[in-house]
């Protein structure tokens, strides 16, 4: 709103500039009409810029009626609302049309009034320029802040991908470490379950077996006395005189002095005997 105030501030005053410098010219035809033109073009040129543009081209072609000078004010007024045209208007056939549309009036004017060459010149010259010149340069400017806006865009989605794959990648490398710890830690505590098996397991001789019978086919030798010995679990009494002498053939661990360690159970049970 305030842009559209200012634009029909600088049109209005290079209209009264015209004005005062025509001299004899009509305050309604010359100076008020003009105003009241452009207060309703320049809002108009945001939602429909050709309309804009045809208004004022009215005036310059009002101005080729004057029989001193083809020349006025208003062509200012073309060339800016053209050049909003370019700017807001991406497509380009119905600006030319609108142009051509333009320049066919000033050129029916011209006939229709019967003019002077210099009239015919500044109509097939200068009201053209008016009107493709500023209408390319606004296209242009258009076009480089679309270029501009896009390449803003691309380069914050570029950043967000970097920024995403920056993030991709610090979650792999976590997941690599965590990997790589849980089969070291795997690897240390398979180690120490090994190590640690022969501690778990009752002592066994390498030369010695227990005797078997088919009384005792499923039961355990697993009770161990103190001197290393395997007490068997048998409860018959034949089958204990079998491990008596299983045990009499079997080396005993003793201490120092000959005697068996305490709390063994192998001491007066006639392992000896």
């Amino acid at each position: 709103m305030r842009g559209d105030v200012a634009l029909w501030g600088v049109l209005a005053a290079a209209t009264g500039y015209g004005f005062r410098e025509a001299g004899a010219a009509s305050p309604v035809l010359d100076l008020l009409l003009p105003m009241a033109v452009l207060a309703v073009a320049v809002p108009l040129s945001r939602r429909r810029p050709g309309a804009a543009v045809v208004l004022v081209n009215g005036l310059c072609a009002l101005g080729l009626a004057d029989s001193a000078t083809p020349a006025n004010a208003h062509v200012l007024s073309l060339a800016a609302l053209s050049c909003l045209l370019g700017a807001r208007v991406a497509a380009a056939r119905r600006p030319l049309l609108v142009l051509a549309g333009c320049l066919a009036t000033d050129l029916a004017t011209c006939a229709v009034l019967r003019t002077q060459a210099v009239w015919w010149f500044y109509a097939l010259i200068v009201l053209p320029a008016a009107h493709l010149l500023p209408w390319l340069a606004g296209r242009h400017w258009s076009g480089r802040r679309e270029l501009v806006r896009e390449g803003w865009r691309l380069a914050r989605s570029l950043e967000e991908r970097q920024h995403l794959l920056a993030e991709r990648a610090r979650l792999t490398e976590r997941a690599d470490i965590a990997a790589d710890m849980h089969d070291f830690l795997g690897h240390v505590l398979s180690l120490v379950a090994l190590r640690a098996g022969p501690w778990n397991s009752p002592p066994t001789s390498p030369t010695a077996t227990a005797p078997t019978s088919p009384s005792c086919a499923g039961r355990s030798l697993t009770p161990w006395n103190n001197c290393g010995r395997p007490w068997p679990s048998c409860t018959t009494r034949s089958e204990r005189k079998r491990g008596r002498a299983f045990l009499s053939t079997t080396p005993s661990k003793t201490s120092s002095d000959g005697r068996s360690p305490p709390g063994c159970r192998c001491a007066g049970s006639g392992a000896g005997r």
